[in-house]
């Protein structure tokens, strides 16, 4: 019997980030697992005013061509990771709520996520990897990035 049905792998469509997706297509192959991609496309810099809570309001509307072109280099990460069939999921705002968000509506079993050694604002607001562990319910990987 399989451990995992559904391995949802969180892109930040870095080159680092194949490794890590490599990972999750190993850990899908292993389980006869589906296989998805997400990432999560953040309108603002840095990227935490969402985080900071009260004035999501305020938050600018997302470039519709930026949010194309980020969904298609999610599915050329797709590509190269050899996952043609992977369905690719493109989140906008918060990265930490949107990656568990899409692992909840798509009945995800196991999320395969970056980290890293924590530096400035995610020093005090905590890492993408580390909020998305304690909001979830699904397993949650970590695959250390150097860097």
């Amino acid at each position: 019997m399989a451990m995992y049905r559904h391995v949802l792998f969180a892109s930040d469509l870095s080159k680092a980030g194949d490794a890590i997706g490599q990972k999750a297509k190993e850990i899908a192959e292993v389980n006869w697992a589906k296989i998805s991609l997400v990432h999560v496309f953040t309108p603002f810099e840095p990227g935490y005013a969402s985080e900071l809570g009260g004035f999501s309001e305020a938050l600018p509307v997302p470039d519709p061509s930026l949010e194309k072109l980020a969904l298609t280099e999610l599915e050329q990460q797709a590509q190269r990771l050899l996952l043609p069939d992977a369905t690719c999921h493109l989140g906008i705002g918060s990265p930490k709520r949107e990656i568990v968000r899409i692992a909840q509506e798509n009945e995800v079993d196991l999320i395969v996520i970056g980290g890293h050694g924590l530096h400035g604002l995610e020093y005090i607001l905590g890492s993408t990897a580390d909020g998305v562990l304690h909001r979830t319910v699904c397993d949650v990987l970590t695959v250390r990035v150097e860097g």
